[in-house]
């Protein structure tokens, strides 16, 4: 894409905006990178830049909320950086990104965030990039204990990954919860249980070989966790968002107990609405592996219903790309490749080419997929993901199709992408971030 800079005072023109539950078309006052007015027809002397949408839909910029970029995990330093990753992101309409933090050592919690503020700084970035914390587990009460809630908000832990020093019991999440019940976090949640997982390695018969992983990894691990901490956040009224869901099942209950009043949240990622665990059982299945794991055609297909059914509340990658020869250097025994998967510049496509139609009725819902509760989950709405007055002016153009035309492509580093072979419904025509104006060329990401 090029940029350009905007004028401190310019004007967007014939937008089709979800506004009041409807899409209509509105001209767009935008005032030192805020939206200053909105008005069927803005009639203004107009002595600023002038952006015709060309009745075309404009949301806000597509949020992110579950990136690993900047950092090392297990012996492996992942591809993306800051730089790249938003530049992916802005390519694609995304113009906010959510990173974690995972603090190795015992120190306050601010010097660990800043510290990631300063490498943020040091490099080029395209959009606006949050975190989300995970303490450091050896001395987590007493981290937990220091955290400033107006500086850190969201808290990640996991039911998993011991040996990484990354579990938590969910006795320890108990007590968490309890100690800490008014802070007022915001806890997200990956869910898969340890016991499960120790029991599912036993019915692996060959490590040599990609699929063993989706058997080490079942979608009983996912659920078992996911029902263990729906009752921890029932009993302290704490509010949890689940982390790439991946089982039907594991939704279905998140969603009833959020029709019971409890405070929860959960996203899928793209990989489980379109990518299945046959993959891992070609000649390259290496490269598909991640955790959860791919799950079957039916889950996947279930999935699917279930999203466009609203019962994900949203879709966030979890984007974890690895270097080609990070993830071919894994000596024939499935646990040494590095797990996880591009996404950032797939997201919005994916769930673009889910619908059938772009009925206004579809259109809202993919708001509400992409803007809107992303914004809510991560307590940064109505700043973003939502267009009114005194909303941030971050905005995705773009024109849909009825058939698959633009091609996906989810990073520019050198990594397997596993949505290579896939095209989209979906053209980004501008994308606004931070004040300038990204175009893409007229054949650019076209078949």
């Amino acid at each position: 894409m090029s940029s350009l800079e905007l004028t401190k005072t310019y004007l967007i023109r014939n937008a089709l905006i979800p506004y009041n539950d409807e899409i209509v078309k509105k001209d767009l006052l935008i005032e030192n990178g805020k939206i200053a007015e909105i008005s069927d027809k803005i009639r203004k002397q107009i002595t600023f830049d002038v952006i015709d949408s060309k009745g075309q839909f404009l949301f806000p910029g597509f949020i992110d909320i579950h990136t690993h970029l900047n950092c090392k995990i297990g012996k492996f330093w992942v591809a993306d950086n800051y730089e790249s990753g938003t530049e992916i992101a802005v390519d694609n309409g995304i113009t906010t990104l959510f990173n974690f933090i995972t603090q190795s050592k015992v120190e306050d919690p601010s010097i660990t965030y800043l510290s990631e503020i300063e490498s943020l700084k040091k490099q080029k970035v395209y959009c606006d990039v949050y975190f989300h914390f995970t303490p450091f587990k050896e001395n987590y009460l007493e981290v937990l204990s220091k955290i400033d809630n107006n500086f850190i908000k969201i808290i990640k832990l996991y039911t998993t990954y011991k040996q990484a020093g990354l579990y938590y019991s969910y006795k320890e999440i108990e007590e968490i919860f309890k100690k800490f019940k008014n802070k007022n976090f915001t806890y997200l949640i990956h869910c898969e249980d340890e016991e499960q997982l120790n029991k599912d390695i036993f019915e692996v018969v060959e490590f040599s070989k990609p699929y063993s992983h989706a058997i080490a990894r079942s979608k009983s691990a996912e659920i078992i966790a996911v029902r263990e901490i729906l009752e921890l956040a029932k009993k302290y009224k704490q509010k949890v968002h689940f982390v790439h869901i991946s089982t039907p099942q594991a939704a279905i209950d998140i969603n009833k107990a959020k029709s019971q009043g409890v405070d929860v949240s959960c996203e899928t990622c793209p990989q489980y609405l379109i990518l299945h665990d046959e993959l891992l059982s070609e000649e390259n299945g290496h490269i598909y592996v991640c955790s959860p794991p791919l799950r079957s055609k039916n889950i996947v297909k279930k999935n699917r219903e279930l999203l466009v059914n609203e019962i994900f509340d949203l879709v966030a990658t979890d984007h974890c790309a690895f270097l080609k020869k990070d993830k071919d250097n894994w000596q024939k025994d499935f646990r040494n490749i590095p797990n996880g998967l591009p996404g950032i510049g797939a997201l919005p496509h994916v769930v673009f080419n889910l619908f059938d139609d772009f009925s206004y009725n579809n259109l809202l819902k993919i708001y509400r997929l992409l803007c809107e509760n992303p914004a809510k989950v991560t307590g940064i709405y109505p700043k973003k993901g939502k267009i009114e007055i005194g909303s941030d002016a971050s905005f995705v153009c773009f024109k849909v199709f009825k058939h698959n035309t633009v091609k996906i492509r989810s990073t520019y580093q050198d990594c397997y992408d596993p949505y290579e072979n896939f095209s989209s419904k979906l053209k980004i025509n501008f994308v606004i971030s931070n004040n300038r104006l990204f175009t893409k060329s007229k054949n650019d990401g076209e078949k």
